[in-house]
């Protein structure tokens, strides 16, 4: 069985940003790192990198190694820029809202963003906190903790209409 997924990316930073129409992507491993590629270049103070399962697969094992080759495609990518994998964690939630604490960190100079891949299977969805070196440029993104509000990608739909089917 194919997983039909979508990609989608929203900011981080506490601003709303307008994201254009082809940051919405199919997904795979080339697509989800190029939008966070894109995302960087871009100078944003960060955006969430949402994955979504539009038809399940049959074994929640397809869907956890399909999470571990999107990590590990951004792991290879910014293997030179000291990428940090903070974490990975599971929450069983469809409306309920979660905080994540996320700490920013610098490394050799080069300022660490987070960003937050998650994989959804019915109501299960695996979260797995990655980190790539960001310019700041003028974004007001603070070095200290960040609270980044998370929701199910259907409640993300909901409430950022920037969101495209």
């Amino acid at each position: 069985m194919v997983m039909q997924m979508r990609t989608y990316v929203e900011p981080t930073s506490g601003v709303k940003l307008t994201v254009p129409e082809h940051w919405v992507v199919d997904v795979g491993a080339n697509e989800s790192v190029a939008v966070v590629a894109q995302a960087t270049e871009e100078y944003l103070a960060g955006v969430n990198v949402v994955v979504t399962v539009e038809a399940p697969p049959e074994e929640l094992q397809d869907l956890q190694a399909y999470t571990a080759t999107q990590v590990e495609s951004l792991r290879q990518r910014f293997a030179k820029q000291n990428f940090v994998l903070l974490g990975e964690r599971e929450y069983f939630t469809e409306t309920e809202e979660v905080s994540l604490v996320v700490h920013s960190r610098v490394q050799n100079k080069a300022v660490l963003a987070c960003f937050q891949l998650f994989t959804l299977v019915g109501e299960v969805a695996t979260a797995v906190t990655v980190t790539v070196p960001l310019a700041l440029a003028d974004t007001g993104f603070s070095l200290s903790t960040h609270i980044i509000q998370t929701f199910s990608p259907a409640t993300r739909l909901y409430h950022f209409p920037f969101y495209e089917d």
